[in-house]
Parts: structure tokens; C-alpha cells; sequence
């Protein structure tokens, strides 16, 4: 993850008052990743995760599980980082789908 759009999403997740990403600051955020996401973010994203899971667990199609090793494995793909970015700070309310 290029310097940039690491401090970007790091300053983002450490406001605690504005959480939300648009769909632009999310492909900002992902568009230059080559593979796989920078670990200091993934742990970030664990730690968000793991707070959230109650929540989470309302959300259709969402493998908690599933994404919990892959952050602590360190193997998240872009792919996955935009779904978990839409799926824990999507602006839009209407892009999270909850049971």
C-alpha cells in the first residue's frame, strides 16, 4: 500500500467520530494495492473487526470467521480489503445488507 493511502486510511480509521468511507475514498484506497494489503492495516481491520462482531453478524453473506483468519494471517487480498472496507465503514447505509 503506497505511503499515501496508508496514512489516509490510518488517519480515517483513528477518527473515531467519522468512520464512514465513501465508494471513491474506497477505491482511493485499494486501487494501487498489488496483492496484498499492508500488514499494520490489517491489523487495524482485525481490531475493528473483532469490536464489531456483534453487529457484523446482522450482515447477509458475511463469513466473520472467514475474514478473522485472513486478517490474522496477514493474507488479505484487495479484493477482500474493498468488501471489508464497504462492509464495516460504507458511507451508504443501503450498501450494507442486513438480515
Amino acid at each position: 500500500m503506497p505511503n499515501k493511502n496508508k496514512r489516509y486510511l490510518l488517519r480515517k480509521l483513528g477518527n473515531r467520530e467519522s468512520v464512514e468511507l465513501s465508494r471513491s475514498e474506497i477505491y482511493r484506497i485499494v486501487e494501487h494495492e498489488s496483492g496484498s494489503v499492508d500488514v499494520i492495516v490489517q491489523q487495524l481491520l482485525l481490531t475493528e473487526l473483532n469490536k464489531r462482531k456483534e453487529e457484523l453478524a446482522g450482515v447477509i453473506d458475511f463469513n466473520y470467521m472467514y475474514m478473522h483468519q485472513v486478517l490474522t494471517d496477514n493474507e488479505l487480498t484487495t479484493t477482500e480489503l474493498a468488501y471489508l472496507l464497504t462492509v464495516l465503514f460504507g458511507g451508504n447505509k443501503d450498501e450494507r445488507v442486513y438480515r
